[in-house]
Protein backbone atom coordinates (compact mmCIF):
# COMPACT_ATOMS: atom_id res chain seq x y z
CA UNK A 1 0.00 0.00 0.00
CA UNK A 2 1.39 3.21 -1.05
CA UNK A 3 2.22 6.07 1.39
CA UNK A 4 -1.02 8.15 0.21
CA UNK A 5 -3.59 5.50 0.45
CA UNK A 6 -2.59 4.78 4.26
CA UNK A 7 -2.91 8.67 5.18
CA UNK A 8 -6.22 8.42 3.53
CA UNK A 9 -6.98 5.03 5.59
CA UNK A 10 -5.74 7.02 8.53
CA UNK A 11 -7.70 9.59 8.56
CA UNK A 12 -10.76 7.57 7.57
CA UNK A 13 -10.28 5.74 10.63
CA UNK A 14 -10.03 8.67 12.63
CA UNK A 15 -12.89 10.27 11.58
CA UNK A 16 -15.02 7.09 12.47
CA UNK A 17 -13.61 6.84 16.22
CA UNK A 18 -14.29 10.44 16.57
CA UNK A 19 -17.86 10.04 15.40
CA UNK A 20 -18.52 7.02 17.49
CA UNK A 21 -16.89 9.06 20.26
CA UNK A 22 -19.17 12.02 19.99
CA UNK A 23 -22.28 9.38 18.91
CA UNK A 24 -23.78 9.22 22.31
CA UNK A 25 -23.89 12.85 23.09
CA UNK A 26 -24.82 13.93 19.46
CA UNK A 27 -28.04 11.28 19.55
CA UNK A 28 -28.93 12.63 23.51
CA UNK A 29 -28.84 16.26 22.01
CA UNK A 30 -31.22 15.21 18.76
CA UNK A 31 -34.12 13.43 20.50
CA UNK A 32 -34.42 15.30 23.23
CA UNK A 33 -35.00 18.53 20.47
CA UNK A 34 -36.88 16.33 18.42
CA UNK A 35 -38.78 15.02 21.26
CA UNK A 36 -39.30 18.59 23.57
CA UNK A 37 -39.83 20.97 20.69
CA UNK A 38 -41.32 19.35 17.79
CA UNK A 39 -43.43 16.18 19.22
CA UNK A 40 -44.61 17.76 22.64
CA UNK A 41 -46.82 20.18 21.01
CA UNK A 42 -48.13 17.76 18.97
CA UNK A 43 -49.22 15.09 21.85
CA UNK A 44 -48.36 14.96 25.86
CA UNK A 45 -48.05 11.38 25.33
CA UNK A 46 -44.55 10.73 24.01
CA UNK A 47 -41.72 8.62 25.00
CA UNK A 48 -38.98 9.72 27.04
CA UNK A 49 -36.37 9.71 24.24
CA UNK A 50 -33.67 11.06 26.44
CA UNK A 51 -34.15 8.74 29.07
CA UNK A 52 -34.25 6.02 26.76
CA UNK A 53 -30.72 6.80 25.12
CA UNK A 54 -29.52 8.09 28.38
CA UNK A 55 -29.56 4.59 29.68
CA UNK A 56 -28.42 2.55 26.53
CA UNK A 57 -25.40 4.47 26.27
CA UNK A 58 -24.77 4.50 29.83
CA UNK A 59 -24.19 0.93 29.94
CA UNK A 60 -22.74 0.40 26.19
CA UNK A 61 -20.43 3.95 25.98
CA UNK A 62 -20.53 5.50 29.86
CA UNK A 63 -17.42 8.03 28.70
CA UNK A 64 -19.03 9.38 25.78
CA UNK A 65 -21.70 11.53 27.14
CA UNK A 66 -20.37 14.08 29.71
CA UNK A 67 -22.15 15.29 32.68
CA UNK A 68 -22.21 18.82 31.25
CA UNK A 69 -24.20 17.48 28.54
CA UNK A 70 -26.60 15.21 30.75
CA UNK A 71 -27.21 19.02 33.29
CA UNK A 72 -27.71 21.52 30.03
CA UNK A 73 -30.71 18.67 28.88
CA UNK A 74 -31.66 18.16 32.25
CA UNK A 75 -32.36 22.03 31.87
CA UNK A 76 -33.76 21.83 28.84
CA UNK A 77 -36.46 19.28 29.89
CA UNK A 78 -37.31 21.43 32.66
CA UNK A 79 -37.63 24.53 30.98
CA UNK A 80 -40.01 23.15 28.56
CA UNK A 81 -42.05 20.92 30.33
CA UNK A 82 -42.38 23.32 33.11
CA UNK A 83 -40.43 21.51 36.11
CA UNK A 84 -38.72 23.55 38.74
CA UNK A 85 -35.01 24.07 37.57
CA UNK A 86 -33.20 21.42 38.67
CA UNK A 87 -35.40 18.84 38.50
CA UNK A 88 -33.97 16.58 35.50
CA UNK A 89 -30.68 17.45 35.78
CA UNK A 90 -30.50 15.81 39.43
CA UNK A 91 -32.81 13.02 37.81
CA UNK A 92 -30.23 12.78 34.56
CA UNK A 93 -27.09 13.02 36.69
CA UNK A 94 -28.31 10.48 39.59
CA UNK A 95 -29.40 7.81 37.16
CA UNK A 96 -25.97 8.10 35.12
CA UNK A 97 -23.94 7.59 38.15
CA UNK A 98 -26.23 4.53 39.13
CA UNK A 99 -25.58 2.92 35.99
CA UNK A 100 -21.71 3.78 35.80
CA UNK A 101 -22.08 1.84 39.30
CA UNK A 102 -24.03 -1.15 37.91
CA UNK A 103 -23.12 -1.51 34.62
CA UNK A 104 -20.86 -4.43 34.71
CA UNK A 105 -23.97 -6.43 35.91
CA UNK A 106 -26.20 -4.98 33.03
CA UNK A 107 -24.07 -4.91 30.27
CA UNK A 108 -23.64 -9.36 30.52
CA UNK A 109 -27.37 -9.87 30.86
CA UNK A 110 -30.27 -10.83 28.81
CA UNK A 111 -32.43 -7.98 26.84
CA UNK A 112 -35.04 -8.97 29.01
CA UNK A 113 -33.67 -8.40 32.30
CA UNK A 114 -31.87 -5.11 30.64
CA UNK A 115 -35.43 -3.74 29.77
CA UNK A 116 -36.72 -4.82 33.19
CA UNK A 117 -33.99 -2.37 34.98
CA UNK A 118 -35.00 0.04 32.87
CA UNK A 119 -38.49 -0.43 33.46
CA UNK A 120 -38.08 -0.24 37.15
CA UNK A 121 -35.27 2.98 36.71
CA UNK A 122 -37.99 4.66 34.54
CA UNK A 123 -40.71 3.72 36.94
CA UNK A 124 -38.67 5.39 39.62
CA UNK A 125 -37.66 8.14 37.55
CA UNK A 126 -41.73 9.11 37.14
CA UNK A 127 -42.01 8.38 41.24
CA UNK A 128 -39.39 11.19 41.40
CA UNK A 129 -41.13 13.82 38.82
CA UNK A 130 -44.29 12.86 40.74
CA UNK A 131 -42.96 13.61 43.89
CA UNK A 132 -41.24 17.20 43.30
CA UNK A 133 -44.86 17.98 41.73
CA UNK A 134 -46.17 17.52 44.45
CA UNK A 135 -44.09 19.28 46.98
CA UNK A 136 -43.89 22.15 44.19
CA UNK A 137 -47.86 22.18 44.73
CA UNK A 138 -48.15 21.91 40.66
CA UNK A 139 -52.06 21.23 40.73
CA UNK A 140 -52.21 21.69 37.10
CA UNK A 141 -49.87 18.97 36.33
CA UNK A 142 -51.74 15.69 35.47
CA UNK A 143 -50.52 12.61 37.00
CA UNK A 144 -52.42 10.36 34.54
CA UNK A 145 -50.18 12.07 31.62
CA UNK A 146 -47.11 10.94 33.49
CA UNK A 147 -48.11 7.46 34.27
CA UNK A 148 -48.86 6.79 30.68
CA UNK A 149 -45.81 8.52 29.63
CA UNK A 150 -44.12 6.28 31.63
CA UNK A 151 -45.67 2.99 30.12
CA UNK A 152 -45.10 4.20 26.13
CA UNK A 153 -41.54 5.05 27.18
CA UNK A 154 -41.00 1.38 28.66
CA UNK A 155 -42.93 -0.25 25.27
CA UNK A 156 -40.75 1.85 22.81
CA UNK A 157 -37.41 1.31 24.53
CA UNK A 158 -36.74 -1.94 22.74
CA UNK A 159 -36.90 -0.39 19.52
CA UNK A 160 -34.72 2.22 20.60
CA UNK A 161 -32.32 0.13 22.01
CA UNK A 162 -32.22 -2.57 19.03
CA UNK A 163 -31.27 0.81 17.07
CA UNK A 164 -28.45 1.61 18.47
CA UNK A 165 -27.33 -1.74 18.80
CA UNK A 166 -27.07 -1.44 15.26
CA UNK A 167 -25.78 1.83 15.09
CA UNK A 168 -22.64 1.11 17.56
CA UNK A 169 -22.07 -2.65 15.99
CA UNK A 170 -21.24 -0.57 12.72
CA UNK A 171 -18.73 1.19 14.19
CA UNK A 172 -17.09 -1.53 16.08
Amino acid sequence: MNPINMLKAAHVSNFWRLFESILPSLSLVIMSIISLVFLAPLSPLIPDFTYILLFYWGIHMPGAVPLSILFILGLFQDSLGGFYLGTHPLINIATWLLLLNERRYLYSQNFYQFWAMFAVLVFIQGFLKIVVAYFSQNASYDFTILFLQVIITIATAPLVFLSCNAISRKFK
